[in-house]
């Protein structure tokens, strides 16, 4: 049986977002997941996705990006970022948070939608 941390924190970005996330973590993770959702949704949408892959031995790090879920955009419309380049700066902050949080050295982008899309333009 593989015992698995949850985690619900904030973390403050170099950019000068602080994004609210989700951590699943087994003791002896295999390799550490940076999850990013689609647009309009947040990270809450993907607890079964998380905890499967946790299961299977995965450490799962899921933000949700600017504007959605319990990360707010005070200064825009929910969902709404100008330039889009935001979601990339913030997603490429919160990757080096997880390496230094859960002290890995590499970690792997999982996006699903407008996130597969974020993950494809920082590592493309």
């Amino acid at each position: 049986m593989v015992v698995i941390s949850y985690l619900e924190s904030f973390a403050d970005l170099d950019t000068g977002a602080r994004v609210f996330y989700r951590c699943w973590k087994p003791q002896k993770p295999r390799i550490t997941i940076v999850g990013i959702h689609g647009y309009t949704a947040h990270s809450g949408f993907y607890m079964h996705v998380g905890s499967a892959l946790a299961s299977y031995g995965f450490a799962v790090c899921m933000p949700d990006v600017r504007g959605h879920g319990r990360t707010t955009a005070s200064e825009s419309a929910r969902g709404y970022v100008d330039p889009f380049n935001y979601f990339l700066m913030d997603l490429e902050s919160f990757s080096k948070h997880v390496l230094k949080e859960l002290g890995v050295e590499r970690l792997v982008l999982l996006g699903h939608s407008m996130g597969g899309f974020s993950s494809a333009l920082l590592r493309g």
